[in-house]
């Protein structure tokens, strides 16, 4: 079984197993002498709302769940020397305003959270890196700064964005504009 089927077979399981095993306890047997297709019916009726719901948050996300010109900007942060981490923040940080020329809307968790492990040392990295893979399946895009093979957290990045099967790009040249450039903004050559 695939990691994320058990992640989700544990989800299911401690938020809708306990509901199904104190049914009655939890709905005050409001349904317990109806006849089951009177349950039947409430049911389908509760996945119709939920499916409307869920249908209209997509909607509002840009039609397929994820805005088009969301793109997460992955590559190396941390590094034991702290002038190759400020050289790595400023690395995103630059590709982020090339990406915001182009017309999207970059995601940088490098400068969202710099110097986050000296600032606040009791936060585990751990914790970074389960938010950042948060962004990555919010995003439609990636990019990969150079370097990210050395990065153990970009490539978990990466792998999330592989399996959602999302667009990765590892050259700027190679993100395609999405608005019109004005006269001071230039295509990279």
């Amino acid at each position: 079984m695939l990691p994320v089927t058990q992640d989700m077979e544990k989800w299911l399981k401690e938020r809708f197993l306990p509901r199904y095993e104190m049914g009655d306890s939890i709905y005050h047997g409001a349904n317990v002498g109806a006849s089951p297709l009177h349950n039947v019916r409430e049911a389908i009726d509760e996945l119709a709302d939920t499916a409307f719901y869920l249908r209209q948050v997509e909607l509002m996300l840009g039609g397929d769940g994820v805005p088009d010109k969301t793109i997460y900007v992955a590559g190396p942060y941390s590094d034991d020397i702290d002038e190759r981490k400020q050289e790595n923040i400023a690395a995103a940080m630059d590709v982020g305003a090339e990406l915001y020329r182009r017309g999207y809307a970059p995601f940088i968790p490098h400068s969202m959270t710099a110097d986050f492990e000296i600032l606040y040392p009791d936060i585990p990295r751990e914790v970074y890196l389960s938010t950042d893979l948060l962004w990555v399946s919010l995003c439609a895009n990636m990019f990969m700064l150079d370097c990210w093979e050395d990065s153990p957290g970009a490539q978990t990045e990466r792998n999330l964005a592989l399996i959602l099967e999302r667009p990765i790009y590892y050259s700027i040249e190679d993100v395609p504009w999405l608005k019109h450039k004005t006269s001071r903004e230039e295509e990279p050559k």
